[in-house]
């Protein structure tokens, strides 16, 4: 497509795709990152990554394209490795600063409104809502046809078009029953549709195929929402043990024994979820959520001047969150220190005329 239409300008890439476009279009068009250290650096790779997160009318994004001259972008949208590391295709759909002209079930091509490209826009541009996934769907029923369904499956729930996706599941599923990563992606639409029932038995299902964290905790929140608190903490415990690095499923099984009133269970996980990631791999709102669930165990298990300490940390982390200062506040109103109780309240209720 990038070939026959001529596409003005230079390209921006991704990382993972950048050797094969230099390989496959290097005689026409330079890329903006590939594999090699060098001459691109550290620098850029991390820039590269920051950018496909990027809202795409953002100072950030007409900067770059401005510096480098940067009038498309091709972007590899399959279900594994690709996909989830760019999490602001609906906004680049909906851009102003860039229209989408190509996509199918693993690839996007987005052009840059500038005088030079108006022509081609006009001609070229389609629409996110509406582009048919996967263009031309196939009719056989082979490994290839069952990838291509699988992959549309992905990227129409992306697209929020659900229903699509449902069906593009049932396709990829009459060809491969057995294939787990489906069935969960199916779980999840039916439990966006509010169908729990067959969403919990499409998420075990895939469980059964081949377990691992995400999976059980969908199942752990579907558990969670219907109040079915055992077999949500069997769910999440299950998570735990798949993970090598289980910090934030630890953080949630805690919470979930807060909730089943276990508070010395909920702070062993706390301690272990501590010390599974260090300040380095998880940000301030990470050990926030910590500090908090541990001054509920604390609180619940009538130890006061602990249960506020970790509030304080709480609120030293994170200062921007109204309900940990109005807790703090009652942990001091508790513990008979009104002046400090009336200083908490008043700082929530000033974020609070802040903060929509």
């Amino acid at each position: 497509f990038v070939e026959r239409e001529k596409l003005p300008g230079r390209m921006f890439n991704s990382y993972n795709e950048g050797g094969y476009l230099t390989w496959r279009l290097g005689e026409l068009y330079q890329d903006y990152i590939d594999g090699r250290a060098i001459p691109f650096g550290t620098h850029l790779f991390q820039r590269n990554g920051q950018l496909l997160g990027t809202l795409p009318d953002s100072p950030d994004w007409q900067n770059e394209a401005e510096r480098y001259g940067i009038n498309f972008i091709v972007i590899p949208l399959g279900r594994y490795n690709a996909l989830q590391f760019f999490p602001v295709l609906r906004q680049f759909c909906q851009s102003d600063s860039w229209r989408p002209v190509y996509l199918d079930e693993v690839s996007a091509v987005f052009l840059r409104r500038t005088p030079q490209t108006e022509n081609l826009m006009a001609r070229l541009a389609i629409d996110c809502e509406t582009a048919p996934i996967p263009p031309n769907p196939p009719t056989a029923r082979d490994s290839k046809a069952f990838n291509r369904w699988a992959n549309a499956s992905a990227l129409l729930q992306a697209l929020g078009r659900n229903e699509e996706s449902l069906q593009a599941t049932t396709q990829a599923l009459g060809i491969f029953p057995d294939t787990a990563f489906v069935h969960f992606l199916r779980g999840n639409l039916l439990r966006d549709g509010g169908n729990l029932r067959e969403a919990e038995e499409q998420y075990r299902l895939a469980a059964s195929l081949e377990g691992n964290a995400a999976t059980w905790s969908a199942l752990a929140d579907l558990y969670q929402a219907e109040g079915r608190r055992v077999e949500e903490l069997q769910a999440r415990e299950q998570a735990v043990a798949l993970l090598a690095k289980p910090g934030v499923a630890l953080l949630s099984l805690g919470y979930t024994y807060l909730d089943a009133h276990r508070p010395e269970d909920a702070l062993r996980a706390f301690a272990r979820a501590e010390s599974s990631l260090s300040p380095a791999q998880a940000d301030a709102a990470y050990f926030a959520n910590l500090a908090h669930g541990r001054a509920l165990a604390w609180m619940a298990l009538g130890n006061l001047s602990r249960a506020i300490s970790f509030e304080e940390e709480t609120v030293r982390l994170t200062p921007d969150r109204v309900d940990d200062w109005l807790q703090l506040a009652d942990m001091y109103e508790h513990d008979q220190r009104p002046q400090e109780a009336q200083d908490a309240r008043n700082r929530a209720y000033s974020l609070r005329t802040r903060t929509p």
